[in-house]
């Protein structure tokens, strides 16, 4: 944006040049003494094209598009647009001499257009706050004061004299003081903004690297905590496994012992149920006494507490079927006592 404000206010001053060598008459001399056609018309041509960068340099300048409206952006764009198409329009008739009256109207009525519309948008951003618009306003003033001078004069208001003379140009001078003033001071603001915004840029990366390597360090911090958290979990689980792996085998080891005894009781019960038959009839005495029989005699615990009994006396058979107190082992020694009664 500086940049295209330095062009605009290059090409007001480089076409107020012209208007001034115009007026003064150094522009025939200097510029264009073969074409004599455009002597009269120069200076309109020249003003309008001055008036419509200032238009431009001012639209930029001010930064009206933050401060002001957009119609009023579009309306000063608006001045500008007519006073490029009046351009256009004078190459074509600035040739002929006989439209010079139209031509200066023309010209008188668009200086006026665009003096105010310049000076409306200065005092208004000026209203708003705006730190390049007293400067604007200041230069601007001295330059419609000239030209108010020059015109009263013209019409005979004003006699003729060194300052009604060359007010234009004075006015014009002070004006260009004052725009590079403000300029200067523009550059100055822009700076001071821009080391501002690099100061507190850097301050907010520092701030940020701040806060990340503070993050970066209570995150490893809780990694740490969480590695040794973790650590600590494993060491228990590892010590409850070596005690599991050392219960099992102990358990394992009580197992085998308690399959042993049992196997030992078992075999004594087997033994003891060898002995239990051996007191119960033959399958020789049933045949001889009962040849038709059949015994169903079934332990719950291998040995039983019940037994039973046959015997032939006196021409009887005696068969009797005997339940002692209790079962198993306990059974069997009463069956035992019960048979030798």
């Amino acid at each position: 944006i500086l940049e295209s404000v330095y062009l605009y206010y290059i090409g007001y001053l480089s076409s107020t040049l012209i208007y001034l060598m115009a007026t003064t008459g150094i522009g025939y001399q200097m510029l264009y003494p073969d074409v004599v056609s455009i002597v009269n018309g120069m200076p309109v041509l020249s003003a309008i094209a001055s008036l419509s960068f200032s238009n431009i340099f001012s639209i930029k300048f001010l930064k009206i598009k933050e401060i002001l409206p957009a119609w009023v952006v579009k309306y000063m764009y608006f001045v500008v647009y007519i006073g490029i198409l009046i351009e256009f329009i004078l190459l074509f008739i600035i040739w002929d001499n006989i439209y010079l009256t139209q031509i200066f109207a023309v010209g008188m009525i668009y200086t006026i257009i665009t003096s105010v519309s310049i000076l409306s948008i200065g005092i208004w951003c000026f209203i708003k706050g705006s730190r390049f618009a007293s400067f604007f306003l200041l230069a601007w003033t001295s330059l419609l004061i000239g030209v108010f001078l020059f015109v009263l004069r013209a019409n005979g208001y004003l006699s003729s004299n060194f300052f009604t003379e060359r007010s234009i140009a004075m006015g014009t001078v002070i004006e260009v003081f004052l725009l590079s003033f403000a300029l200067a001071d523009r550059i100055k603001v822009t700076e001071r903004e821009k080391r501002k915004a690099q100061k507190e840029t850097i301050n907010a990366l520092k701030e940020n690297e701040k806060i990340i390597t503070e993050q970066n360090k209570t995150l490893e911090e809780r990694v740490q905590i969480r590695t040794q958290e973790l650590a600590t979990t494993n060491e228990e689980l590892h010590q409850t496994n070596e005690e599991l792996q050392v219960t099992l085998e102990a358990l394992d080891k009580q197992k085998k012992q308690v399959q042993e005894k049992n196997q030992a009781i078992t075999d004594s019960i087997n033994y003891a149920r060898r002995i239990q038959e051996a007191i119960l009839p033959t399958e020789d005495e049933f045949n001889s006494c009962l040849p038709s029989h059949f015994v169903f005699f079934q332990p719950r615990d291998i040995v039983s507490g019940d037994f039973y009994y046959l015997a032939f006396k006196n021409n009887k058979i005696i068969v009797s079927t005997i339940d002692c107190t209790g079962h198993g082992v306990p059974g069997a020694f009463m069956s035992m006592m019960g048979k030798e009664i």
